[in-house]
């Protein structure tokens, strides 16, 4: 008998040697039905992050050729005319590059990761070109060449306390992770999935640092600083708002989020645990960014690098302090992330609302400005 014939006429009289279990189609259906459970964890994961990855890679793209015309003027077929030139160059240069990296110079996956990184830098390549061409803000000239002493003073004086802010920023979280690798595999697998959700978070309040930055510092030399602090009070209820929305969403999916980064229920059940203790400082994390981004725009440099060391103090002593108290026991890991963040947070608070910050100018102020801002000032001291 061959599965799939149909009998026209007459009686067949059939004797089975096996089990259904036992017979071909059974373990086909079988492989079938098991493809998904047996599939490796990275094919797994790659399933579950396309899933949510590809609509939103999509919608970023459909916005990035939408806004520009909105903001920037001009005709629409023009900007997504350019959006698409550059999106297909990178394409196909990616393409061509694979074929040669992985196959023709066996190069595997760091290969295909080159062929990626290649083909992004020639479309970055092509917009600064395109750029040049067409915008004259971005030709420079002859002028521009000159070595400027003030302005390469000024920029020293303002960079380096950032960069010793972010050192000292970098220091305190390797400090906090060797407390991490005490607690064993699974701590640390935890650990490091809820570090890149918060990652993830952090993007808005980022992005509104920078502009804050950006306004407070064009605001502060015009010498309109109640627009600054108008701008900064909306900007934390912007913070307000979204870290609300965060706390709902790590509290109600915070396991399924994970999930999209671990497979193992134990690092599962305790990252999500993580995320919901974390979560609760989230407006104090988004103050960092707001507060920071004004602080640093108006030239407040000496201010960046005490904020750094609060981050440091704040990491290190509330790990060493919890991790004695048998009760928190490996929770202090995420208990000491959101109390550090609400210290530096208020210190940075604490110093919008002292008001020296008005006094800080990166670029020469006359006589009338000064007493201004002392004037500034000392209302609210």
């Amino acid at each position: 008998m061959i599965s799939g014939c149909v009998n026209g006429s007459g009686t067949l009289k059939v004797r089975t040697t096996k089990e259904f279990d036992d017979s071909t189609v059974a373990k086909i259906l079988e492989l079938v039905e098991n493809a998904g459970s047996k599939k490796a964890k990275m094919e797994n994961f790659i399933t579950r992050f396309a899933k949510y990855y590809t609509p939103v890679v999509t919608i970023g793209a459909v916005v990035l050729a939408v806004l520009p015309p909105l903001i920037l003027g001009g005709g629409w077929g023009s900007w997504i005319q350019r959006a698409c030139i550059f999106l297909v160059i990178s394409c196909v240069v990616n393409v061509v590059l694979d074929f040669l990296f992985v196959p023709g110079l066996d190069m595997g996956v760091a290969g295909a990761a080159w062929a990626t990184v290649i083909s992004q830098l020639i479309a970055m390549a092509g917009s600064v070109w395109y750029g040049v061409r067409k915008n004259p803000y971005l030709k420079l000239q002859r002028s521009h060449r000159r070595f400027e002493r003030e302005i390469f003073s000024k920029s020293v004086r303002l960079g380096i306390p950032l960069a010793a802010q972010n050192a000292l920023i970098a220091l305190s979280c390797v400090a906090l992770q060797s407390v991490v690798n005490q607690f064993g595999s699974v701590a640390m697998a935890a650990y490091t999935a809820t570090g890149r959700v918060e990652q993830l978070v952090q993007q808005p309040f980022g992005s509104l640092g920078t502009a804050v930055s950006t306004f407070a510092g064009q605001n502060a030399g015009a010498g309109k600083y109640d627009r600054v602090s108008r701008g900064c009070r909306k900007s934390v209820l912007l913070v307000v708002c979204f870290s609300v929305v965060m706390i709902a969403v790590m509290f109600l999916l915070g396991e399924q989020i994970i999930g999209l980064f671990v497979s193992d229920a134990e690092v599962i059940a305790i990252g999500a645990r993580g995320l919901q203790i974390t979560s609760i400082m989230y407006v104090a994390l988004g103050l960092i960014y707001v507060m920071r981004g004004m602080l640093n725009g108006v030239g407040d440099a000496a201010f960046a690098m005490i904020n750094g060391v609060t981050e440091v103090i704040g990491r290190i002593g509330f790990a060493w302090v919890l991790m004695m108290i048998p009760s928190i026991g490996m929770w202090g890991i995420w208990y000491t992330n959101g109390l550090t963040w609400a210290l530096t947070g208020l210190a940075n608070v604490y110093r919008f609302l002292q008001g020296r910050w008005k006094l800080k100018c990166v670029v020469e102020c006359g006589e009338k400005d000064k007493d201004r801002c002392r004037e500034a000032v000392e209302r609210n001291a």
